[in-house]
């Protein structure tokens, strides 16, 4: 087997230092020997690879099924995005309550038991919903042994968890312990990445299988820029007929740590010796399902290098799930943990890591070369007879070819005439038996060029079935109620004989009518109870403030509750109601009767925009925090612009096409999401929002901006990635304490001169648009700027050198800050 540094396409080489060794990459000749793997041990990394694929299976039946593909961001951090695909990093919160030792577990079990809910956390408003894993482990297994104990981010803020003041104690423990390493970073947080790619799962399968060296340097070649080396060690199962993106084997990597011009100087390579297995599964029913999976592997055949070659070596563990939604839809999911060891940046390798993960958006285009190449190879070897006849016409859009403005171009596929305007420039890299690098610049149109592979089921990789469960629980039969005595104990006894009537397990059992009558906050999340049963509406708590009633399923809430005199009783003194992930389709009119509520959280249901009754109106006067994202609004009601006194409105992911003019009353909202609608303009109402702080409009379809967008003089934060937007209003630049401008993946061809004058402005993210040139230097302009993205724009080198320092200049003052 031909040595992968020998077959590699693109000259790629990075220095590992360690002392006076300097290794260049790729290396000449192999470091490690074939390995020869006897029968048991091929089964050992068979059934291995097996339970691997069946855990990430079942995380993404929870994640698709169960939480509707939608990400917890509290628990759920976001590191990077590319095109249709997000990762995310885990909370450092979440990580230290995953980690802790069996002791520090008993003592958070007691203070658990102990402590209330914090009506002060309850406040904020979540900004999305729970995600792969939810509020279970929902990872893959991690490189290090974990505790069964999963504390999720919102029990740490709640109460429901340990303590603040522990919390601290244990980073403290944390830092103490990992002293001794001197620095080494030995875990990331574990990263999660979703979306979706446009493309069919043959496509994406074809791009993401290597079983070879040559295509393993092919995929690198399109995917991984950061890779620098690497083997096929061994090949325990490769491709046939019936399942030709099978394999699974061990591979050795060497990948750079980090990206630009300082890789060489601060880390040195990591490599890795993995597992790896890919492949196409069918479902029970009938879903087809793509797989990659790489698993770190100690093998006496493969020591460490850090002496010979100064390469540290790192583990790794990752899923990636390739799911057939139709024929041109795949979804992603991928789960991964890393152990870079040794001493590395930790946002430096979080990037590498995130861009690994992200390379899967990349493989359709991949596959798609790979068929090109196939087919100018298959064209080369027709005998293919040439003609005098020089070309007059283009054969495209037949007009004439001319002596200077449209010249005659070959195709080289089908060798036809066509003008430079009608042609389209591919770069296609290939492998040649002989180790030569090569390029070649194709030229084509966008011609039908059909299937260029066979492609079959592949029905010999293990089959998963994933029936899916029945979400909905059992409906209980309710009974009137009786008419409660004022006397605290008969109180008690009878919200006590409700709660054991409907089989609801309290996670902080009240005991005395005293502890009864002061209980201010109650949590019946995940108590099965598809309806509100009218016994439980009146016999709750006489002074309840905070009531949860999440992932439930309730299909409807009570049409009288707070507006008659027993329920309003009951719910009279309700600041806070979190209605999170079930399954309401409108609310009732009653809801407006809930004279103190302050938040309302109704994300990841199924309300329509008819399902908002106008009595909400009626709330005015104290709600300040309303969730509404991921529901099934098609426009914004009006009746929710006489809230003005909202401070935090969260709409994303609906399919609102349009924000009515009276959206403009709403003049006290400090932090306003959009994000993921339809949306193609803002009204110019939007001048009123004076108190306006962070605006997430992302992921719409925005042309433009009310152009009186430099009245809103709060305005810190703004997100306006992956819009159509072609111009950005200098009146932008009068927002003195913009901190963050992000207008990414947008169609914009200059940028104001103003925004060059915003003088605390920290991230200025540009990156893939059509900017031709930058009127200001934002180094000099901006002496906050800690983050500049650039590429993707038509702007010299010498600016798009710019990113660079101003990324220099972040490490640097990281160096400083940690010496």
């Amino acid at each position: 087997m031909a040595h992968l540094g020998g077959v590699y396409y693109q000259t790629v080489s990075a220095i590992a230092k360690s002392q006076e060794l300097m290794v260049s990459f790729p290396l000449s000749h192999r470091p490690f020997s074939r390995l020869e793997l006897n029968e048991s041990e091929r089964r050992r990394f068979h059934l291995q690879a097996t339970e691997l694929l069946g855990d990430a299976l079942r995380e993404y039946e929870e994640f698709a099924l169960i939480r509707h593909r939608q990400v917890d961001r509290r628990r759920w951090k976001p590191v990077k995005n590319h095109e249709n695909i997000a990762v995310y990093r885990e909370s450092r919160s979440y990580a230290v309550s995953r980690s802790l030792s069996v002791e520090d577990e008993k003592t958070f079990a007691r203070a658990a038991a102990m402590a209330p809910i914090s009506s002060s956390t309850r406040r904020r408003v979540s900004r999305s919903s729970s995600s792969s894993g939810g509020s279970g482990s929902g990872s893959i297994s991690t490189i290090h042994e974990l505790p069964a104990h999963q504390a999720t981010e919102l029990e740490l803020l709640t109460g429901w968890g340990p303590t603040a003041t522990e919390v601290r104690e244990h980073k403290k423990r944390n830092k103490s312990r990992s002293a001794s390493v001197s620095g080494n970073l030995e875990q990331l947080p574990t990263l999660l990445g979703v979306g979706n790619i446009v493309g069919s799962l043959d496509d994406v399968m074809y791009g993401v299988a290597a079983p070879d060296c040559a295509s393993m340097a092919l995929k690198n070649a399109y995917a991984h820029e950061d890779v620098l080396d690497g083997d096929i060690l061994c090949a325990i199962e490769g491709p046939s007929q019936r399942s030709p993106f099978r394999f699974l084997g061990i591979k050795w990597l060497v990948k750079s740590t980090t990206t630009g011009a300082v890789k060489n100087k601060l880390t040195s390579p990591r490599d890795l010796v993995y597992l790896e297995a890919t492949g196409v599964i069918t479902r029970g029913d009938g879903v087809r399902i793509g797989y990659q999976i790489m698993h770190s592997v100690k093998l006496l055949g493969c020591p460490e290098l850090y002496d010979s070659h100064g390469v540290v070596r790192a583990r790794y563990e990752s899923v990636h799930l390739f799911v057939e939604l139709d024929s041109r839809t795949v979804d992603v999911f991928l789960k991964s943990n890393v152990a870079p060891n040794g001493k590395v940046s930790e946002s430096a390798a979080l990037q590498s890591c995130a861009n690994s993960l992200l390379y899967c958006g990349k493989t359709v285009q991949c596959s798609q070369d790979k068929k090109l190449t196939w087919q100018l190879q298959c064209n080369q070897s027709i005998d293919r007879q040439g003609t005098n006849v020089k070309p007059t016409r283009c054969s495209i859009c037949n007009k004439s070819f001319g002596r200077f403005l449209r010249h005659s171009i070959e195709c080289k596929l089908c060798s036809t005439a066509m003008c430079s305007k009608c042609c389209v420039e591919r770069t296609l890299k290939s492998v040649d038996a002989s180790a030569e690098k090569e390029e070649e610049d194709i030229r084509d149109t966008f011609d039908s060029f059909g299937d260029l592979i066979d492609i079959h089921d592949d029905l010999d990789d293990v089959v998963e079935t994933l029936d899916t469960k029945d979400m909905e629980a059992v409906k209980r039969a309710s009974q009137p109620a009786q008419v409660m005595s004022d006397d605290g104990d008969s109180r008690l006894e009878t919200f006590l004989a409700v709660v054991e009537k409907f089989e609801i397990e309290l996670d902080d059992p009240v005991e005395t009518a005293e502890e009864f009558q002061d209980l201010e906050e109650l949590d019946l999340s995940e108590k099965g109870l598809t309806e509100l049963p009218g016994d439980l509406v009146l016999a709750l708590p006489p002074n309840l403030k905070t009531l949860a009633l999440e992932k439930n399923g309730l299909v409807h809430l009570p049409e009288n509750f707070g507006s008659d005199a027993a329920s309003s009783a009951a719910w009279g003194q309700l600041t806070e109601l979190y209605l999170r992930d079930n399954e309401l389709e409108k609310l009732p009119a009653a809801i407006g009767e809930l004279s103190t509520l302050e938040s309302l959280y109704l994300e990841d249901n199924k309300l329509t925009s008819d399902g908002i009754p106008n009595e909400i109106a009626q709330l005015s006067s104290t709600l300040a925090g309303l969730c509404l994202h991921r529901n099934l609004l098609t426009t914004f009601p009006v009746s929710l612009c006489q809230l003005i006194q909202l401070e935090e409105l969260y709409l994303d992911d609906n399919a609102l096409e349009f924000l009515p003019e009276e959206f403009g009353m709403l003049t006290n909202l400090k932090e306003l999401d959009i994000l993921g609608n339809k949306l193609t303009t803002l009204p110019d109402s939007f001048k009123n929002l004076h108190n306006l702080e962070i605006l997430h409009a992302e992921r719409n379809q925005l042309v433009k901006l009310p152009k009186h967008l430099g009245e809103l003089q709060s305005l810190r934060k703004v997100y306006l990635q992956n819009n159509c937007l072609t111009k950005l209003h200098s009146s932008l630049g009068r927002c003195m304490k913009l901190e963050v401008i992000n207008i990414e993946d947008n169609s914009l061809a200059k940028v104001a001169k103003r925004i060059g004058d915003l003088p605390k402005l920290k991230h200025l993210l540009l990156a893939n648009n059509n900017i031709t040139e930058l009127p200001f230097n934002p180094i000099e302009k901006n002496p906050n700027l800690r983050r500049l993205t650039l590429k993707g724009n038509q702007l010299a080198p010498e600016i798009l050198e710019l990113e660079k320092q101003v990324a220099m200049a972040k490490v640097t003052e990281e160096e400083e800050n940690e010496d």
